[in-house]
């Protein structure tokens, strides 16, 4: 059972009880929250490569890494609404983490040392995750920017699967899939696919609510509850809508609206209630799918492992 691994789960867990917290009271994490994160998650894994004699030209994966996790938080934009622009600190700092990322895998190619190759793409890991996550938020995959800097900072918290064998995880996969999933799926996204496999419970939550209430009405049931004009809870989004005079129903409504403006709306629309969908704490299951990795593991790899033989 290695003490590091020990360390940062003792450090992620209360971080994301914290954040979680934060998000369920003001559906806000402050950055210096995710800055300590990942500042103590690249602290550890610089001692975990000391403590193992990596060698230096391993250790290099600590600059990208360290370079991609501030800029972030400290780093300029390089696309703003007036067009690109090339801050000059910010294109010094992204070349030095780009050579540092190269160099190792042009010097270790040549030398033909297939073992510290593999090890390297490990130790580049975070890196890597930290482009993912930043382009799964472009793209949407992540709706807040909170949810993004926490991913980003549980990836550098652990850039590679806890080892705390023989107890855990609960589910033990064979050592060649362990280490395919070591490199193509990084602790980081089992920790995000357990906190997806959590939200699948909210439908049928909701469902079972708006039964118990009689509002059976689908899809939206699914998808939200209904409630009073004059009594709409704080964090919700508006289903029922007006637009351009008439009354409709979306079931995935923007995320910034005026609420003000349309509780007026809808009111002007002579409804009396409407349906509401709510804007989930994100950090509340991200939290709780942390400490399930480190118990459970991957339970879709886990359960295909137990069908395969079957078959």
């Amino acid at each position: 059972m290695d003490l590091l691994d020990i360390l940062r789960l003792g450090i992620g867990t209360a971080f994301l009880a914290y954040a979680a917290l934060s998000d369920w009271r003001t559906r806000q994490v402050r950055d210096p929250v995710w800055i300590l994160v990942g500042t103590a998650g690249l602290v550890v894994f610089g001692a975990e490569l000391i403590r193992d004699g990596v060698d230096a030209i391993l250790a290099l994966a600590l600059v990208p890494a360290a370079v991609l996790f501030f800029g972030v938080f400290y780093g300029e934009e390089f696309v703003t609404e007036r067009g690109w622009r090339f801050p000059p600190r910010s294109v010094a700092a992204y070349a030095i983490a780009l050579v540092a990322a190269i160099f190792p895998i042009i010097d270790l190619s040549r030398a033909g040392d297939t073992g510290e190759l593999r090890a390297y793409a490990l130790y580049l890991s975070p890196s890597v995750m930290i482009l993912v996550f930043r382009a799964m938020y472009q793209a949407h995959l992540l709706k807040g920017g909170a949810d993004a800097k926490a991913m980003i900072s549980i990836t550098m918290l652990f850039p590679m699967y806890p080892s705390l064998a023989p107890s855990l995880p609960l589910l033990v996969l064979e050592p060649l899939v362990q280490d395919v999933l070591a490199v193509l799926f990084p602790f980081s996204l089992l920790v995000l696919l357990n906190a997806a496999l959590l939200l699948v419970f909210v439908p049928i939550a909701l469902f079972a609510y708006n039964a118990s209430h009689g509002h059976v009405e689908i899809p939206e049931a699914f998808f939200g509850f209904k409630v009073p004009l004059n009594r709409v809870p704080r964090f919700v989004w508006f289903m029922d809508q007006v637009e351009g005079g008439e009354h409709v129903r979306v079931l995935f409504p923007r995320g910034r609206h005026d609420r003000a403006s349309s509780l007026r709306t809808l009111k002007d629309a002579g409804l009396d209630e409407a349906w509401v969908t709510p804007q989930l704490p994100f950090m509340v299951p991200l939290a709780i799918a942390y400490v399930l990795s480190f118990i459970v593991g991957n339970p879709i790899m886990g359960l295909l492992q137990a069908l395969l033989p079957a078959v």
